[in-house]
């Protein structure tokens, strides 16, 4: 040992005396190693910096293996958030890591086997059967009895598909499907029986469209059924209408016409091809109204109920020679005494 060593006068390279070797316990190289001096050889516990690599000491450099967390991705660490790729296993699901559980979205290959990826053999049906309910439009694949004609015999409510000659008519509605084509109405004054379709009457509203329904349903309101006659008055004049005969008066019984020649104001019955004056028309067509007023309510409650209805009338100011004379016919109406008075 050097004199200056014995008297405490050391020639210090970090923690270690250059000239004698004794050792101090400070100034320690951790540089290579954050827990063993490269000098001395003194260790220590826990100094390592693991926060941005699990494996790796960003301080040092120091590595260790296995320590990334995979269980949750395998492709980024839990812990630290390293990254690395290609370590997913789709090999026994194209969508979901049989590893980690993660999932991806449309990654299977049902293009040659609707029924089976072709990568990686999972078993899920991929049919497409929205423009034939009984072939799949990208495999061909077919199958029976799965349209839906319930809505409509000669048209799939699922695909269209349609199909022809299918349903069962009863004049203008399938017994089967309750489908309605406009043609075949069995027509009783303005009201189809069979599809409830409604040739509306001129001049009067909505609203009293409804009451003459009602009316041939039988429920009859006095009050209304005058306020439609006298709307009926102002408009047009009354004429006795035979209800077994159509707007036509013909016995086809059909509502309504269609225009024939413009310039001569014609029309023609699509029934029976009856051709008369448009001029026509509306007056027919409110004489069948007059007509199912008086008949429904001689159904309803017989000569009184019309002498109710026709009083009500003529209180409101309405003639009484126009309903003797648009019900003659209905009820004995004009066979009995006149219920009303001129």
């Amino acid at each position: 040992m050097s004199f200056k060593c014995k008297i405490g006068l050391h020639s210090w390279a970090g923690c270690k005396c250059s000239e004698c070797g004794k050792i101090r316990d400070e100034h320690h190289e951790w540089s290579n190693d954050c827990e063993k001096c490269s000098k001395c050889g003194k260790i220590r516990n826990n100094q390592h910096d693991y926060s941005k690599d699990c494996e790796k000491c960003s301080k040092c450099g120091n590595y260790r293996e296995n320590q990334h967390n995979w269980s949750k991705d395998c492709e980024k660490c839990t812990k630290c958030g390293k990254t690395r790729e290609g370590k997913h296993n789709w090999s026994i699901d194209c969508e979901k890591c049989s590893n980690c559980r993660k999932t991806r979205m449309k990654q299977h290959d049902w293009t040659k086997d609707c029924e089976k990826c072709s990568k990686c053999g999972k078993l899920e049906e991929h049919h497409d059967w929205s423009n034939d309910c009984e072939k799949c439009i990208k495999c061909n694949k077919t199958r029976v009895k799965k349209h839906d004609w319930s809505k409509n015999c000669e048209k799939c409510a699922k695909c269209n598909k349609t199909r022809e000659n299918v349903h069962k008519w009863k004049h203008c509605k399938c017994k089967v499907c309750n489908t309605t084509r406009n043609k075949e109405h069995s027509w009783y004054f303005n009201t189809c029986l069979e599809c409830g379709k409604e040739i509306p009457f001129p001049y009067i509203s909505s609203y009293d469209r409804m009451c003459l329904l009602d009316a041939l349903k039988g429920d009859i309101c006095v009050s209304s059924l005058a306020s439609i006659l006298i709307t009926i008055e102002r408009k047009s004049y009354f004429e006795a209408f035979s209800t077994e005969k159509g707007i036509c008066g013909a016995s086809c019984k059909y509502p309504e016409p269609k225009l024939f020649r413009k310039d001569k104001f014609e029309m023609i019955c699509p029934g029976c091809n009856r051709i008369f004056r448009s001029d026509n028309y509306n007056q027919r067509k409110c004489n069948i109204a007059v007509a199912i007023i008086g008949e429904a309510s001689f159904k309803k409650g017989g000569l009184s109920l019309m002498r109710e209805v026709g009083n009500e009338f003529v209180r409101r100011g309405g003639k009484s020679y126009n309903i003797n004379s648009a019900w003659d016919g209905i009820g004995n109406w004009l066979s009995k005494l006149h219920p009303l008075s001129y």
